[in-house]
């Protein structure tokens, strides 16, 4: 794909709601580096005090034990200080005794969109497509030859008190798709693009955009990556991003004239994911296309 001539754009934007990714999402660092240093001295005075460093976000309670399964419609089995809660959002997660979150319910991801860096990185290009690029088979733009797009990139951190996860793909076929150009799995439809025009009436609605999500970058966290393109989510603190130079980081607006208009950007477009709070998943920026 060549660039033929990109131009910067000036961005003001706004604030909506509560507070690069190449396609190395392929990379698969794994980084799980469970330190459970067990010297196997084996004394049998085993005080197991197992510090196990691991960012494993599921339900442990910390007791070093599996936790305990629960039924959220049956007899209370979880006892005074723990809740039964679903982790979000593997498809046919068992529900758990888990402990309670800082505001006294089941710990659930908080998805938004980082609207600074869709303001710092926007961009418009025109740029040539071939009929056999990815592009144009996965539907990013509308026709072959030269086409105008405005570049932007995406960033979705994890505010929450728990993780999202939806696990290994190859185990949940309904959940995921394959992608034959990028030669791995995606989660469809987790974030969608729409232009706007200044009355808010929709110019150019963008795909609905499948990501490969897994742990990018710290944004909060201070402890190592959990989730991979292998076993995909978002660890609490986590933003999964991807930069404006990959495939269909991008709105096409061939056609569009010239003039002010309002880039929404949206996590979990279908609300398929269960939030602590889904009103931060809209970021809006106002793009002037020249």
């Amino acid at each position: 794909m060549d660039t033929l001539r990109p131009m910067l754009l000036l961005a003001p934007f706004i604030l909506l709601g509560c507070p690069g990714k190449p396609d190395s999402h392929d990379t698969d660092t794994d980084t799980d580096t469970d330190t459970d240093a067990d010297a196997d001295t084996d004394t049998d005075t085993d005080t197991d005090t197992d510090t196990d460093t691991d960012t494993d976000t599921d339900t442990d309670t910390g007791t070093g034990t599996p936790p305990t399964p629960c039924d959220p419609d049956g007899a209370a089995v979880c006892g005074d200080t723990q809740l039964c809660c679903t982790p979000c959002c593997e498809e046919g997660a068992a529900s758990v005794c888990t402990d309670p979150d800082i505001y006294g319910t089941c710990p659930l991801p908080d998805l938004s969109v980082d609207q600074g860096l869709i303001a710092s990185s926007l961009l418009v290009e025109d740029n040539e497509f071939e009929a056999d690029d990815c592009a144009v088979l996965e539907g990013c733009v509308n026709g072959t030859g030269t086409r105008r797009v405005l570049r932007f990139s995406t960033s979705t951190p994890n505010l929450g008190t728990g993780a999202l996860t939806l696990g290994v793909p190859e185990d949940h076929p309904t959940q995921f798709g394959w992608s034959e150009c990028h030669q791995h799995y995606h989660y469809p439809g987790y974030v969608g693009y729409t232009l706007l025009d200044s009355m808010g009436t929709t110019v150019v609605n963008g795909r609905k955009q499948a990501f490969c999500l897994f742990d990018s970058r710290p944004v909060t966290a201070t402890g190592l990556p959990y989730y991979t393109c292998g076993n995909q989510g978002l660890s609490v603190g986590w933003a999964d991003d991807y930069q404006s130079s990959l495939d269909c980081q991008y709105i096409d607006v061939t056609g569009v004239p010239a003039g002010d208009y309002t880039l929404q950007v949206m996590v979990d477009p279908n609300a398929q994911l269960r939030e602590l709070n889904s009103a931060n998943n809209v970021s809006e920026v106002a793009v002037t296309l020249p």
